[in-house]
């Protein structure tokens, strides 16, 4: 379950993280922000797996998991709606549905999505109607909380600022600092 929650390969083998397991359970969310390399991605996916034990069990000598972890990256998100209009096999809805309905949802790179009215209708209805549910969501951004909305500026300013206010109000901060971690010295 792990290998295919959509985990790049290179996070595949993280080691868990459980420090944010109650915080997730309880319906937080959380918000990594910091300069590129960082190691925000890495540390959604220390998260997300220590989430994923966490509801892991073992009945009959057979592991299962009791919750879903999905990670996406928002250009992904883009890419899956579009993608649908060409199939017949899946709908958008579909799309968002696997999106909101997923226990945890991993929002990559938050920011990185090409700007349009609807990249930003798509990413605030995902946050919203997992707000909504009580389902949480681990973004990961170059942009704070305040300032994703800015980046996201051909939405309206009514969904710039309930973007904004979900965020603030529904996720816990924690910003990366440091040097670059892809940087060979």
């Amino acid at each position: 379950a792990w290998a295919k929650s959509g985990i790049p390969e290179e996070f595949i083998g993280v080691e868990a993280d459980f420090g944010a397991v109650d915080r997730i359970d309880s319906n937080r969310s959380i918000y990594i922000t910091g300069k590129n390399g960082r190691g925000k991605t890495y540390k959604a996916c220390q998260y997300a797996k220590g989430y994923h034990i966490r509801h892991t069990t073992r009945e009959y000598g057979v592991m299962a998991c009791r919750k879903s972890v999905r990670f996406v990256t928002s250009q992904q998100i883009s890419s899956l709606l579009k993608s649908s209009w060409t199939r017949w096999d899946v709908a958008e809805e579909d799309v968002f549905m696997r999106l909101i309905g997923v226990d945890l949802l991993v929002l990559d790179d938050l920011g990185k999505e090409v700007p349009s009215e609807w990249s930003a209708g798509n990413i605030f209805r995902i946050i919203d109607e997992r707000w909504s549910a009580h389902k949480p969501v681990i973004i990961t951004s170059q942009f704070s909380s305040v300032t994703i909305a800015d980046r996201m500026c051909d939405a309206s300013p009514e969904t710039l600022d309930a973007l904004k206010s979900r965020l603030r109000g529904w996720c816990d901060g924690e910003v990366l600092d440091g040097p670059d971690r892809r940087v060979k010295k």
